[in-house]
Order: structure tokens, then C-alpha cells, then sequence
């Protein structure tokens, strides 16, 4: 497999032993400290390569490129357009928190590529694998013929040295690139070798205007191939309303005529502000109960009722006793065996096992906190973690969860996902690549569907017609 990298005098070279040696110096002491990643520059130079004297392959050859960054982009609109335009397909990794996530989805998406993420602390060489697996598979064919051997040209492109993260590609993550070079083709180091390198592995394809396109850009495209479902507990098997408003009802009795319903409400949308406003400023991860604590005197003092550290307490004391909905625990059950099931919630760890085992008595194969990862849904880590320690890529999970924002969330991770619309409310407003893949309105429905059974069809939020439910999303 060819690679080149741009050496800083900005030419074009062979990917000779040589060049790729300078070019591992050149990445060793690259630095960041330009605030925004260049990204349009350098992939511009990235096509030209292939029309280089010692680079350009045979006619029909395949081109791909292989995307790197762990930078912000600026302006993504013409980076995207010129990408379609290449005939390349771009393959993408986003490492680390501050990525660009939506440009390098866009970009695979636009080629025919495919999209990966690294979290921190993962290993990189494992998805560049992926990347090269794919860009190797046997292409599927649109007709007959199609019998000339093609060849690769995979470019590494290093654009870390322009990140808004401010940092350079550090020593592991040199090594994982490295690795992932070594352990794939280690003898190829010009394309006469690439074109070597394949034949002996067997793999030949079409002319590219006649392969059909490979964009994974919504992880499996279908939940055929999903093998674990992952649960959101508080509103979605939990039903929180239900279970919390006798204890709202005590604290209110006798107090303006202030009903439960109405205070409830204002609960869980000021919870809700309060977990955004955990994650968002970083001061440390403060667990889900104290959210609840938060909320409940935010709203109570909000309406001229702040409560005493008695009153508080006993509100706490309800969160333990909180019951699922009817239909959960006969329909789990049916799912068992047929899928990896997970409990993935934003509760704190003993308090989920708590729940798990006393309330909803049921045996999940795993229950997953996000103190995991020290942020609330739907920051991208959590989905993220889950898919690691689930062991799964991620497009071979799906959430289920009764919280729109909670499912988009997935979705933009590249999990799969079932919107359960227990309160008849719409879901988010956003691009078509992160609606759900079905929308349910409660448990029987779920499982007929994941089972294989006629689902109705209806529109997104339609909840099968059925009145609204008194108690909001949680």
C-alpha cells in the first residue's frame, strides 16, 4: 500500500523508504499552535499526488485516503465539495475530545468513505486497521466484468499540527500510527509493491466508475446486524413521574394549590439544565442524585417554597423507590438471549445497581454509569464507552430510550437507535443521518419489532394514536 506525507518544504515525493522515514522525522516534531486545523491545504496537495511523476497508478485505480486530525475546522463547506469532487474516498479518524466530529462524517460521507473516532486513551491502531480492512475488502461489483487489478493509494495525512487542542501528535499515538502501518503492509513502500501486495492477497476490483459505494456513514444502515441493545433507565424503563408525584403531592399539600403534575414538570426540565451544566463547566462530576437534590431546590425556592433539609431528604428517599413501567420486565425478559443487554444510564454506579436489582429486578448483562466517563448523556464518551466495554463497534448497538436528545445523541456516535415515545413528544430537530432508525410507543412494541414481528408504520410522533401521557420526557 502506497502512503506519502507532505515534507514541510510543502513538494510531493514517492513513498519511498527514504520518504517515509523523513516523513516520521517530520511528524515527531510537528507542533500546534495555530488555533484551527488546516485542513482544505492539505488535502488539496493530497490530490495532486497521484499525478506526480513515480506516483500516478494505472487507469481505474482505486484512491483512497486515509484522514487523520484532532483539530477544529473552520470552514467545512468547501473542503466537503472538493472532496466529492476529487474521485478520492476519504477515510476519517477523529482522535480526542475536540475534533471536528460532524466535518469528518461529512467528508467519508461525501467520498464513499467510512468515519472513526478515538476517544482518549484508545488505542488508534485498532481503528486504522478497520480503515484499511475496509479499503481492502473484495469491493462489491454494480455488473459483470470489472476483472482489471486495481491498485491503492493510501495517503497519511498528519493535519495534527494545526489543532485548536493545541497539541502535537504525541509519542503513543505515534506509535499506534506506526503500528498499524507495520502490522498491515510493512514491505510496501512504492506502488509497484502496493500492486504486488494485492494480487498476492487476492484482492481485485472493478474500475471505480462501476463499484458500487461504500459510505458507512450510519454505522450498518439497518439494525440487522445489532447484537446488544442498550437501555435508558429514568423515563424510559423507569417511570418517574408515576412513582415521584405521591412524594411531590406531601410536599406541596397545603402550601398555594400548586399541583404535582405542574411541579413535576418544572423537576425534570431544571434537572435536566443541571446535568448540561455539570458536563459543560468541568468542575467535576457531581452524580445524579445531587442533580436531583440541585433541581428540587432550584424549583422550590423558584416558587416561593424552599424547602427544609427534612423535606429534601424525604424527596431523596422517593428516587429509591421508583418503579418501571408495566410492560418492562415480561418484555426484557422475551429479549433475553436474543440480544447483549445493557443498562446504560446516567445514574450514579451503586444507585443503578441498586434500581436494577430491587425495582426493576431485572438481570442485565451489564450496567453501565456514565461516572464511566464523568459526564451526562448525551455527551459523545458515554456512547462511546459503552461501545468499548461492550466490545462492539458501535453501528452494532443500539440505544433505546424514551429521551429524544438521548437517542440523537447515540445517533451521532454512530450507535443505532429506538426512540420509545411514551409522552407523545417530538423528536429533535436535525439532520436527516440522526433520526432514529423506529420510533415505538412503549415495550410490546420494541420487542415485536427487534423480534421480527409487523410493526405498524406511522409517522414520527405518532404515538399510536394513544392520548398523551400526564407525565413529561425524562
Amino acid at each position: 500500500m502506497a502512503r506519502a506525507a507532505a515534507p514541510p518544504n510543502g513538494c510531493r515525493e514517492p513513498a519511498s523508504a527514504e520518504n517515509v522515514a523523513h516523513a516520521r522525522r517530520f511528524v515527531r516534531h510537528l507542533e500546534a499552535d495555530m488555533g484551527g486545523t488546516e485542513i482544505a491545504a492539505a488535502l488539496r496537495a493530497a490530490y495532486r499526488i497521484t499525478g506526480e511523476p513515480g506516483i500516478a497508478g494505472e487507469p481505474g485505480m482505486d484512491r483512497d485516503l486515509l484522514l487523520i486530525t484532532d483539530g477544529e475546522v473552520w470552514d467545512t463547506k468547501q473542503p466537503v465539495a472538493e472532496a466529492r469532487r476529487s474521485g478520492y474516498r476519504i477515510f476519517t479518524v477523529g482522535v480526542g475530545n475536540a475534533v471536528a466530529e460532524a466535518f469528518v462524517r461529512k467528508l467519508a460521507a461525501a467520498t464513499g468513505g467510512a468515519c472513526e473516532f478515538v476517544a482518549p486513551r484508545e488505542d488508534m491502531a485498532a481503528r486504522i486497521h478497520r480503515h484499511f480492512q475496509r479499503i481492502l475488502a473484495p469491493p462489491a461489483r454494480a455488473g459483470a466484468g470489472g476483472e482489471d487489478a486495481g491498485a491503492v493509494a493510501v495517503i497519511f495525512l498528519y493535519l495534527l499540527c494545526r489543532s485548536s487542542a493545541g497539541k502535537a501528535l504525541d509519542a503513543p499515538q505515534r506509535r499506534s500510527i506506526l503500528a498499524a502501518y507495520r502490522k498491515l503492509a510493512p514491505e510496501t513502500e512504492s506502488v509497484s509493491a502496493v500492486r504486488r501486495t494485492w494480487r498476492k492477497w487476492g484482492h481485485r476490483s472493478a474500475p471505480r466508475s462501476r463499484r458500487a459505494p461504500r459510505a458507512i456513514v450510519r454505522g450498518v444502515g439497518s439494525l440487522d446486524r445489532c447484537r446488544a441493545l442498550a437501555f435508558d433507565l429514568f423515563g424510559t424503563v423507569l417511570d418517574l413521574g408515576g412513582s415521584l408525584t405521591p412524594a411531590l403531592d406531601t410536599f406541596l399539600r397545603g402550601r398555594g394549590g400548586l399541583d404535582a403534575a405542574a411541579f413535576w414538570r418544572q423537576l425534570r426540565y431544571r434537572q435536566r439544565l443541571e446535568q448540561y451544566q455539570d458536563s459543560l463547566m468541568m468542575l467535576g462530576h457531581g452524580g445524579y442524585l445531587e442533580t436531583v437534590r440541585r433541581a428540587f431546590s432550584y424549583v422550590a425556592r423558584a416558587n416561593g417554597l424552599p424547602p427544609t433539609a427534612a423535606e429534601t431528604a424525604a424527596y431523596l428517599a422517593a428516587w429509591q423507590e421508583l418503579a418501571p413501567f408495566p410492560e418492562c420486565h415480561a418484555n426484557l425478559e422475551r429479549l433475553r438471549g436474543r440480544f447483549e443487554l445493557a443498562a446504560l444510564s446516567n445514574g450514579d454506579a451503586a444507585f443503578l445497581q441498586h434500581l436494577a436489582a430491587n425495582r426493576i429486578r431485572f438481570d442485565f448483562d451489564h450496567v453501565i454509569s456514565v461516572d464511566t466517563v464523568a459526564a451526562f448523556k448525551p455527551h459523545p464518551a458515554v456512547y462511546r464507552a459503552a461501545a468499548r466495554l461492550l466490545r462492539r463497534e458501535v453501528g452494532e448497538l443500539i440505544m433505546v430510550s424514551a429521551n429524544s436528545f438521548d437517542v440523537l445523541g447515540a445517533r451521532t456516535c454512530g450507535l443505532r437507535g429506538i426512540y420509545v415515545n411514551r409522552y407523545r413528544l417530538p423528536y429533535e430537530e436535525t439532520e436527516p443521518q440522526f433520526l432514529p432508525d423506529a420510533e415505538v410507543a412503549d415495550f410490546d412494541e420494541l420487542t415485536d419489532l427487534l423480534l421480527g414481528k409487523q410493526a405498524k408504520r406511522r409517522q414520527p410522533g405518532d404515538a399510536a394514536g394513544r392520548p398523551p401521557a400526564e407525565t413529561p420526557r425524562a
